[in-house]
């Protein structure tokens, strides 16, 4: 139990300091440089590390997030490892889509009164469950 309290406040940590971080385009070239590194076989991913490089500005961060390329499967395997090298590379797109889900939240409940929150999965709902964090 201690092991799983001390992972939780680490990670919570971890993301405060994510979030107040001010990342620039600086920070996405460091990270493709990094994935080349790490991915230098597949075509596919070279390209998918292109586009992001070349074209992350003009998307939102959740529809990089569901775009099928490495970027999703590389930050949950981050996760759920806790590899803060990693995590510490994809900081930027973390903050950027910790910043977009808000914005998102704010825009579709504005000017109502919402007392029950719910928990969302990457592609299905859990309609009906509320959570209480």
């Amino acid at each position: 139990m201690d092991q799983l309290n001390q992972s939780f406040m680490y990670s919570q940590i971890l993301k405060e300091i994510l979030i107040i971080i001010d990342f620039d385009q600086q920070n996405i070239l460091e990270f493709t440089a990094y994935c080349r590194e790490h991915f230098s076989s597949g075509n596919i991913v070279l390209k998918s590390i292109d586009k992001l490089e070349q074209e992350y500005n003009s998307h939102m961060p959740i529809w990089w997030y569901t775009y099928p390329c490495f970027l999703y499967s590389m930050l949950n395997q981050a996760l759920r490892t806790m590899n803060v090298d990693i995590i510490i590379n994809i900081g930027f797109f973390l903050r950027n889509l910790h910043q977009n889900i808000v914005q998102l939240h704010k825009e579709q409940y504005v000017g109502q009164a919402h007392s029950a929150s719910f928990t969302v999965y990457r592609g299905q709902g859990c309609l009906g469950q509320t959570s209480t964090s």
